[in-house]
């Protein structure tokens, strides 16, 4: 099998044909391009490959920056993607478009995802790049990268009411759009408690998606190189475990550290005691 077609193979009979965002690692994934003769040539093999497996499907790409949540600016036209070549190669492209978000801005084809015009802005909220693939029936492909890549977690955490292992910051700041535009806007995320590690277990939550069979894989030469699910299905699925167990994605030793905090049903960290207000 070809490179193409063993990442269509993934993706095929999905039940869904929305956009499909790729979260890439080129170098596991190198072996599905030929020689090529430098890192432009080898992206835009890569590229093609991609495009090709996702046929009429919008084809996305993660384009984060977060220099934001430390400047306070960042400008969409030079602002570099902080997350592998691929979106940063995508960026640079005239055929594709980034979406206005300070730090989580996504770079695409076909249709755009629709701009938040409010000064205030979620990073997972419902006008978000990551619900729009939600409610455009979308999917996610891990091209030869792992499941603890997967950013669409946090969106989860967002519809299941917000994680209880962190609390919500805004970031205040200015952030200029693709045409020159200055906004004034505060940025709201949730992060981690300051000072503490957070650490997911995603041993656990790849073995429980394939349990589902929320998650295909292929292998190439003995290698597993690509994963592929629906956003919709494998949100959901999330939304209903943190509704069963708001600490469903922790490791055990993070679990028993937010368990001694002692929180209520539905309480969640306060920002007030790990760091002071500002």
């Amino acid at each position: 099998m070809s490179a193409v077609e063993l990442t269509l193979e993934v993706l095929r009979d999905l039940p869904c044909s929305g956009p499909v965002l790729v979260h890439a690692d080129l170098m596991r994934a190198r072996s599905f391009v030929g020689p090529v003769t430098s890192r432009q040539a080898m992206l835009a093999a890569q590229v093609e490959v991609l495009r090709e497996a996702c046929g009429s499907r919008p084809f996305w790409s993660p384009c984060f920056n977060y220099d934001f949540c430390k400047t306070g600016e960042v400008d969409l036209r030079s602002a570099k993607t902080q997350v592998g070549p691929l979106g940063e190669y995508l960026r640079t492209h005239s055929d594709f478009w980034r979406s206005t978000d300070p730090v989580f801005s996504i770079c695409g084809d076909g249709r755009v995802i629709e701009d938040n015009t409010s000064s205030t802005i979620e990073a997972f909220g419902p006008l978000s790049g990551l619900a729009q693939l939600y409610s455009r029936g979308g999917a996610v492909l891990f091209y030869g990268a792992a499941l603890s890549s997967a950013t669409i977690l946090h969106f989860a955490e967002t519809l299941s009411g917000g994680p209880v292992y962190r609390y919500d910051k805004v970031f205040s700041g200015t952030m200029v759009t693709l045409d020159g535009v200055n906004r004034a806007i505060d940025y709201i995320y949730h992060v981690r408690p300051m000072g503490w590690s957070l650490d997911y277990d995603w041993t656990r939550i790849r073995n429980d998606l394939i349990d589902q069979n929320l998650i295909r894989q292929q292998t190439f030469r003995g290698e597993e190189v690509a994963m592929a699910c629906v956003v919709a299905d494998l949100v959901d699925y999330w939304v209903e475990r943190l509704s069963d167990d708001p600490l469903y994605f922790l490791d055990s030793d993070t679990r028993a550290k937010v368990e001694s905090l002692k929180l209520s049903r539905g309480q969640r960290v306060s920002r007030n005691e790990f760091e002071q207000a500002t």
